[in-house]
């Protein structure tokens, strides 16, 4: 269902774009705060109808949520496809998605007004995306910095593709779009960026738009998507910057590359893998858990970086999580706090590369392990 399916992303507090409107028109528009963890639903859209339903409905939710076309790896986690030492495992995967939001901007309004034209302005809009979608039903969302330049345009347009694509390949299609200024390639690039469907007006205003949804049907319901599109690259790979050293996790490519200097270095990981443990031991509560899955992640990057096995540091970091928990809160979380964190880092898959940890695992390291 991945590829037919959208994900909305909810947390405790409001996840709609805050909007500041003086005598009626639009001042200011400011994303809402992001907590560290959120809830994920999975919906399945079927046509532009559905899509249309889905979002103008998610709109009105309270607390309001936002849109990602990033898969989740569970019902609650981090709204992020890569782990991070501090901030714990990953909470989502890109997939390919068979819908995509445009976020239009600077086009110019040619006398339209879009808070009031909503209609005029998706048909102009979507004049600059490649032609396929020209003819094609779209489904239009006024965003909440329309109105705020009076000479643009600026809102969000809705297609579904006949086939499955990454945000990077829809990025390389919509080039043109995008080295104009007419289209922000940001939520195309960065699965995990939100696509806002709500919006609060701040203060006593009323919303300037009447109406912030609609849809205009085509000759299809669906984008046709060209084979040169379809069979582009879907992740862009890594080169090494200026100063980058090797992947690491090959003891013979480490002694090349950092010659007698690789004990010095395997000595200070596990200086770092001491204190990870150490973090958590003084960990107090509430931060305990977290405590533990920043310091888990941590050495296990260390570890497979620098060919340090990680039998022996696992054991001490499990034992210095023990310590800090009753015997009834370690059998509890025995399975899921304890062990959980674990499997996840070290589960493999049919295609290792698309590993949630494994970015993390060659990423993290490197940065520490810069040549001096």
């Amino acid at each position: 269902m991945s590829a037919n399916a959208l994900t909305i992303v909810t947390a405790a507090g409001s996840l709609a774009k805050h909007v500041t409107v003086i005598d009626g028109g639009v001042t200011r528009a400011d994303d809402p705060f992001w907590p560290r963890i959120v809830t994920f639903e999975t919906v399945a859209i079927d046509s532009p109808d559905d899509l249309l339903d889905v979002l103008s409905a998610a709109a009105d939710y309270e607390p309001a949520p936002c849109v990602v076309r990033a898969e989740p790896l569970a019902d609650m986690g981090r709204r992020a496809i890569y782990d991070d030492p501090e901030k714990g495992p990953a909470g989502m995967r890109p997939v390919p998605r068979t819908w995509v939001g445009y976020d239009i901007e600077k086009v110019a309004a040619d006398g339209i007004d879009p808070l009031h034209e909503p209609e005029r302005a998706v048909a102009k809009a979507r004049r600059c995306l490649p032609p396929q979608h020209h003819d094609t039903t779209v489904v239009g969302q006024i965003t909440a910095s329309a109105g705020k330049r009076q000479g643009e345009l600026r809102l969000r347009l809705w297609f579904l593709f006949d086939q499955p694509l990454f945000g990077r390949q829809v990025a390389a299609w919509c080039k043109p779009g995008i080295e104009s200024g007419w289209l922000d390639p940001c939520t195309l690039r960065n699965e995990v960026l939100p696509h806002f469907v709500a919006v609060k007006v701040i203060g006593n205003s009323l919303d300037p738009c009447p109406q912030r949804w609609g849809i205009i049907h085509g000759e299809r319901d669906r984008v046709p998507v060209p084979d040169y599109v379809a069979s582009a690259p879907s992740h862009q790979s890594f080169t090494p910057g200026r100063g980058s050293t090797i992947a690491g996790g090959n003891l013979e490519e480490l002694r090349a590359c950092y010659g007698p200097r690789l004990e010095q270095r395997q000595r200070e990981a596990v200086a770092q893998i001491r204190a990870a443990v150490e973090a958590t031991k003084a960990a107090g509560t509430g931060a305990r858990h977290p405590t533990y899955l920043r310091a888990a992640a941590t050495i296990m990057g260390l570890c497979r970086y620098w060919c340090i096995p990680v039998d022996r540091p696992r054991e001490l970091l499990v034992e210095a999580y023990l310590s800090t928990l009753t015997p009834d809160e370690a059998r509890r979380r025995e399975r899921g706090s304890i062990e959980g964190v674990w499997a996840w880092l070290e589960r493999e898959t049919d295609q290792p590369e698309q590993h949630p940890a494994a970015e993390f695992l060659q990423k993290l390291p490197r940065e520490w392990g810069q040549a001096r």
